[in-house]
């Protein structure tokens, strides 16, 4: 479904009892109330115990069905950081964890086993958004002295950034706007990058900054905030690695709560083996735990990813199912309908109750 079919759904929802109410809520609104929905029927679909049958997602045909879009895989290599720890970075659409492998070789002297190492360069970005009317905000990415847009205010539709917004609403719309249209112009210049993080790469976290992960040397970013330039230039990231091309060990990984993570390590019988080698998931990263006799190389994830938001001005719809899409809009029309306090609200929840 389209942004606008989907808007125009939930507006057909809100009107079947009280159009008044609901008359004066504005297309961002109806995408906040939207977007939030979308995660919270993800949440639902994975939770078994939300689940009448008690079973996993991938146990219930329709809750497999539902967010079948959203499962996607992820080969990384594996880093070491300055605790001496092996962790993988999760991308930033990561919303929860379904399973992961190992791929390791045996430590011993042979001749089979290449040490290498590889280079990867990232770009941490901060967004400098003013605390004044923005006039002219741009970003350009450059890469062997080429030039790239990948922002510029005249992507924004028409009144967009309205100058009689606050700006702290500015800046919520600016950098839901940046969510979209960066990723949309780094595809559409087919840039090679490995990924694109907002707020989190790994432990690192702020809300106003982005870091991208290129291959590409030298490469620089340059924002321009009401005539002002701010450069971000590369950062090397030397990543040791093996070959593991002939014989290969893959294992699925095992994973366990880091509260228990000391206890389970120190364990003769549930400690990280070669047929079971353990793993945490932290925020914003995998922790390894590689076993005893081997090299580890790389990771292969599988995990349930994050829609795309909605944003009906920016023509941006979810990367779901029509009939998921159609439950996120009865789910927001039916929320939307409790907090203004709609007289008819049980009977509109009674009759949208969906039963797996």
């Amino acid at each position: 479904m389209t942004p606008q079919e989907i808007h125009i759904a939930l507006d057909a929802e809100l009107q079947k009892i009280n159009s008044f109410s609901t008359k004066s809520l504005e297309a961002q609104e109806k995408d906040y109330f939207l977007n939030n929905e979308s995660l919270k029927f993800i949440k639902q679909r994975t939770n078994s115990d939300s689940n009448s049958k008690q079973t996993g997602f991938e146990d219930t045909v329709k809750r497999l069905d539902d967010i079948q879009e959203l499962i996607k895989p992820l080969r990384s290599q594996i880093q070491i950081n300055n605790q001496g720890e092996s962790f993988i970075t999760l991308p930033s659409d990561y919303f929860s964890y379904v399973v992961s492998s190992l791929y390791m070789k045996r430590d011993c002297i042979d001749e089979r086993i290449r040490k290498e190492e590889f280079k990867l360069y990232n770009i941490y970005t901060e967004l400098n958004l003013p605390s004044t009317t923005l006039t002219t905000y741009n970003i350009k990415l450059l890469i062997d002295g080429i030039a790239v847009t990948l922002f510029d205010l005249s992507m924004l539709p028409l009144n967009y950034l309205s100058t009689t917004l606050e700006f702290v609403r500015q800046d919520f719309l600016l950098i839901d706007a940046l969510k979209i249209i960066i990723p949309r112009e780094l595809k559409k210049n087919k840039i090679s990058y490995t990924q694109l993080y907002w707020d989190r790469r790994g432990k690192d976290f702020n809300p106003f900054s982005f870091t991208l992960d290129i291959l590409s040397e030298g490469a620089s970013i340059i924002i321009e905030v009401n005539n002002d330039s701010h450069l971000f230039n590369t950062e090397e990231i030397i990543i040791n690695s093996v070959s593991l091309k002939k014989f290969p060990l893959k294992r699925k990984l095992r994973l366990v709560n880091e509260e228990f993570l000391p206890s389970i390590l120190e364990s003769d019988l549930s400690g990280s083996t070669l047929n079971s080698p353990v793993c945490v998931v932290r925020t914003g990263e995998i922790l390894i735990i590689p076993p005893n006799g081997v090299i580890a190389d790389w990771v292969e994830t599988t995990y349930i990813c994050k829609p795309t938001p909605i944003n009906l001005l920016l023509n941006s719809g979810f990367n779901l199912n029509d009939n998921s899409i159609k439950e996120i809009i009865s789910n927001t029309a039916r929320y939307i309908k409790a907090i203004i306090a709609d007289p008819n609200y049980q009977a509109y929840a009674q009759e949208n109750l969906i039963t797996e």
